[in-house]
């Protein structure tokens, strides 16, 4: 009986010493504990009470450092999530933790810690921050078609990679770096990283020059992240196509060098659509178009929107061959002018095309005009002639000559854009049944460019 007791005694003095805190605490977890994988907590929030100080594994989510039993928690996660981890140098330093790797704490530091394995290997991003906060590096990787995360294996050489990666030296902004790299080289077309921790889609996209196509990595039951499903873009071929769903296309760039849509959806060549001229798309980056005018139609108000729309009347024609016939004249005329005619001499800074215009002169932008009469003289008749030439609607640059051509002899007269000349010439100036030619044309150079209208009075 005396033995039963002390031994009650001797359990209870026990237990109000281990209640009291006088006996040692749980000895610090084993290597085999630290090698258990670790497992996401609860959410910490919610359940700050129940977590004993130093009772989080490596690995295991915390708040505080106390949280953990090696007294470092740290927002190591993609995430932003914070974790329990523990310092490295080396693999080896790790290497009892199950699925964690050393990762360098910034770019080329020689210090580390253990942390899970990455989710984020060949994740689309943008900036570093996107792929984790220690050592993880976004950046289109030589022979990558676009920017991923490509964790930092300097530290723990392949252990860091997935069995499809490859721990590699690669060249970044003139530096050496070890990074994981997928085999195939391309990252969109590779599995990605881990999602035994997190496994919510990820975001990836595919750009190139028509655009940007948005889509997902899913966690396969493998645990890793499916290659990314979104589609490579293409060109819109119209601007009236709309976008597909996930997708920002450009406008195929063939369709912006067309006189509808010039530079830009919408943005028409002037003049599009008119019947005097034709127009093209000749600068697309700066929504600049060119206009070509059709035979003698003429653009004198230098206003592409209303196209060429002077019409220079045909005939008279431009050469000696196409020239306009006026009636027979003898020389009964006694002095009087027997017979006139009136066209009109356009110029313009155009190129003239469809059909073009012959005898066409750039440097002054205008055609000569062709008139033939025949002078069928008479008996008694002196063959002399008598010429007026009148412009009307034209500058004060004197553009414009007349010449009078016989068998025996040429004469010209010059006058402004708005004036009056004559010109004669006595008996003998020319054969009875002989052709006699007019010719009118503009003579200085652009950029004067206008519509006159000229008459011819004559006798011969």
């Amino acid at each position: 009986m005396r033995v039963l007791l002390l031994a009650l005694l001797l359990m209870g003095c026990a237990k109000a010493s281990q209640e009291a805190g006088l006996m040692d605490p749980d000895p610090t977890p084993s290597e085999a504990d630290l090698s258990q994988p670790p497992v996401p907590s609860a959410d910490l929030a919610g359940a700050r009470q129940d977590i004993p100080a130093g009772s989080r594994k490596i690995g295991e989510d915390c708040q505080e450092d106390t949280d953990c039993i090696t007294g470092l928690c740290r927002p190591v996660l993609p995430d932003g999530g914070r974790i329990c981890v523990s310092t490295c140098r080396s693999q080896a330093d790790c290497a009892n933790l199950l699925h964690m790797f050393c990762s360098p704490t910034s770019p080329g530091s020689q210090e580390g810690f253990c942390v899970p394995r990455h989710s984020a290997h060949c994740a689309s991003c943008s900036l570093d921050n996107e792929c984790g906060s220690m050592s993880e590096r976004c950046f289109t990787a030589p022979g990558d078609i676009s920017a991923a995360c490509h964790i930092d294996c300097s530290l723990a050489g392949a252990a860091a990679c997935p069995e499809d990666y490859t721990c590699t030296e690669v060249m970044d902004s003139g530096q050496l770096r070890k990074l994981c790299r997928p085999k195939s080289g391309v990252c969109l077309d590779s599995l990605g990283g881990y999602c035994d921790r997190i496994a919510l889609p990820q975001v990836c996209l595919r750009s190139n020059a028509a655009g940007t196509c948005s889509g997902q990595r899913n966690c396969l039951a493998l645990r890793r992240y499916d290659k990314c499903n979104a589609p490579a873009p293409q060109y819109k071929t119209s601007c009236s196509q709309l976008d597909p769903a996930g997708c920002r296309l450009q406008i195929d760039p063939a369709v912006l060098r067309t006189k509808e849509h010039c530079g830009a959806c919408g943005h028409a060549c002037p003049g599009l659509g008119l019947t005097n001229n034709d127009v093209s798309c000749i600068d697309p980056a700066n929504r600049r178009c060119d206009m070509t005018c059709r035979g003698d139609n003429y653009d004198v108000d230098k206003n592409p929107a209303n196209g060429c729309e002077q019409l220079d009347t045909v005939p008279p024609g431009h050469t000696l061959a196409t020239a306009a016939i006026r009636p027979d004249r003898d020389c009964y005329d006694f002095g009087d002018y027997k017979d006139s005619f009136t066209f009109s001499v356009m110029s313009d800074s155009r190129v003239h095309v469809n059909p073009s215009v012959p005898a066409f002169n750039s440097a002054v932008g205008a055609a000569p005009d062709y008139i033939k009469v025949r002078a069928t003289g008479g008996a008694f008749c002196q063959n002399d002639y008598a010429v007026r030439f009148t412009t009307r609607g034209g500058g004060a640059v004197p553009c414009y000559r007349c010449t009078i051509y016989t068998d025996r002899k040429s004469q010209s007269v010059t006058t402004t854009g708005s004036g009056t000349v004559e010109m004669s010439s006595g008996s003998g100036s020319y054969s009875s049944n002989s052709d006699v030619y007019f010719v009118i044309e503009k003579i200085c150079n652009l950029p004067v460019q206008e519509a006159v209208t000229y008459t011819v009075e004559y006798h011969l």
